[in-house]
């Protein structure tokens, strides 16, 4: 990236709750494959995007710590006869695989079944005449150069939350089944710009699984990911997996032990930022990955085709069908003032800025370093800035519960 460019886009957000930051760790083990285009295949935007770019942001000074408590916003712990369809709906983009890509199932509510407080997302093999997204003609002509009405041979289920979320904790307890061919997965996704957090995806067998990471921070249509395997676990066993989504780090445990944490800014050494911590002024790294806008929750049952991501097993003759991805319970916490954000790009600006919020906010409020207010009403999602002297610019969202700022940086021609 040219080096004008760069002193474009430096992030100063460091009184924001959406510091527009992304920067990439040392990726350990990483998984390879071809890439997926997520309308088509649905699942781990990621793979492939092995890289863990950094890049560098400019930094005056890091948000503080929330120190407040947690509190449960969403718990499903599947106790009813049948799915709760107002927490859960089918994966609304596209309910079937493409042909020759990494999965083969067609994903339906009727492979979903509660008992004994366990909801099953049930693996089957059954010939199904489907469309592979049900909101297009039966005709249309897909990415594959097949008509959308076509015949599926597995079923499975795909499930995510009508909700989406932002920080906070979130956790799944769940056991996973044993055989050749099944990718399940707890992960989060959403926004304008593929937004991504694996939490665990296990395709290459019961005794290893991915946690994953990935955001479109180019704004290009491809995420930038990071991802790490993990091994010596028997998954089909049940294990509680949490993910602690914060400002400054994306946290992943197992059983309570740690396994993964992931930050979101570095020294230009490699050691981490956290909130809180009083930095000095100057250039660091920031991961891009790092997901900025808010995701639905998702649980899945996937079925591997030859095509899979690398280091995966596909489904074969052997493959006990039907099987299930058995899962105890899914709640997430939040804390107060970690579900709003707002974000301004680009940052430093000459002229137009263009505000990002997780809701629209009840009012806008702009000012300068010295406190006097500039614009003070609703909520815009542009301003334009070219009239103001050079300097430091304080944008505040005012939510219902709480309110953010943005730090902006306006320079001259």
């Amino acid at each position: 990236m040219k080096a004008n460019y760069l002193i474009k886009v430096l992030l100063l957000f460091f009184l924001s709750c959406q510091l527009y930051l992304s920067a990439q760790l040392t990726s350990g083990n990483c998984v390879r494959g071809g890439g997926i285009g997520f309308l088509l295949d649905a699942y781990l935007a990621s793979i492939g995007a092995c890289n863990c770019q950094k890049e560098i942001a400019s930094l005056y000074s890091f948000p503080k710590c929330n120190n407040n408590s947690y509190e449960i916003v969403f718990e499903d712990n599947f106790n009813d006869l049948v799915l709760d369809t107002s927490k859960w709906e089918i994966q609304g983009y596209g309910q079937g695989a493409i042909q020759g890509g990494q999965n083969i199932e067609y994903n339906s509510l009727d492979n979903v079944s509660l008992s004994d407080g366990v909801c099953h997302i049930i693996a089957k093999k059954e010939t199904v005449l489907r469309k592979l997204v049900n909101w297009q003609d039966s005709n249309a002509i897909q990415a594959d150069g097949l008509p959308n009405l076509r015949i599926y041979n597995y079923t499975s289920s795909n499930l995510w939350t009508k909700k989406k979320f932002f920080h906070g904790k979130y956790e799944i307890r769940c056991r996973m089944p044993s055989g050749k061919g099944f990718w399940p997965a707890f992960w989060m996704f959403g926004g304008k710009r593929w937004n991504e957090i694996d939490v665990f995806d296990s395709y290459a067998g019961v005794k290893t699984f991915v946690t994953s990471i990935g955001h479109d921070y180019e704004g290009i249509g491809k995420a930038s990911g990071c991802n790490k395997y993990y091994g010596g676990y028997d998954l089909t066993e049940w294990h509680t997996f949490t993910c602690l989504f914060e400002f400054d780090k994306i946290s992943i445990l197992i059983d309570g032990d740690p396994v993964r944490i992931i930050y979101r800014v570095e020294t230009l050494s490699g050691q981490p930022v956290s909130c809180g911590d009083n930095i000095s002024a100057g250039n660091y790294f920031h991961l891009k990955s790092f997901p900025i806008e808010r995701m639905n929750v998702i649980i899945n049952l996937a079925l591997i085709s030859e095509n899979g991501p690398g280091g995966s097993v596909p489904l074969d003759a052997d493959t006990p069908l039907p099987s299930s991805f058995d899962i105890d319970y899914v709640r997430i916490w939040e804390k107060s003032g970690d579900g709003e954000y707002i974000s301004v790009l680009p940052n430093p600006t000459q002229s137009k800025v263009t505000i990002k919020v997780s809701n629209v906010p009840s009012s806008l409020k702009v000012s300068n370093a010295l406190g006097e207010i500039i614009y003070n009403g609703i909520y815009l999602n542009e301003l334009d800035l070219s009239q103001l002297q050079a300097g430091i610019y304080f944008i505040t969202a005012n939510f219902s519960d709480c309110s953010k700022t943005a730090k902006v940086i306006k320079v001259n021609p």
